[in-house]
């Protein structure tokens, strides 16, 4: 499912690497990568569903206000951004974790610590 997923966002959206939700690789960080975007899908279709319920019922009982629109949409952008920000960034944050693969860290450090 990464692979695929990277795939497709290289190869048929065409999104550069590094603004994309999905990394290029190790696959480790693919499946990390991907279990946030599934987070982020799930939640945005949780919270449209109910922000929509909550629309439609000040619609109905006539207290509707753009406001709730525009605090809903608000706080939909912040998290897509932060999450967005935080699947670039993470790989960073990752322990032991190297661009070459997932096992390139430990081994540059016991190089290290042998000489």
């Amino acid at each position: 499912m990464a692979n695929r997923g990277y795939y497709i966002q290289s190869k048929i959206l065409h999104i550069p690497d590094r603004f994309g939700f999905l990394s290029p690789g190790p696959p480790s960080l693919q499946v990390f990568d991907v279990d946030g975007v599934i987070a982020l899908l799930f939640y945005l279709s949780f919270m449209g569903s109910i922000e929509a319920l909550v629309l439609i019922h000040s619609w109905l009982y006539e207290y509707f206000r753009w406001f709730l629109v525009y605090f809903f949409f608000g706080v939909n952008c912040e998290l897509i951004l932060g999450l967005w920000i935080i699947t670039c960034i993470g790989h960073y944050f990752k322990r032991g974790h190297s661009e070459g693969s997932c096992t390139a860290g430990t081994v540059a450090e016991e190089k290290a610590q042998s000489t």
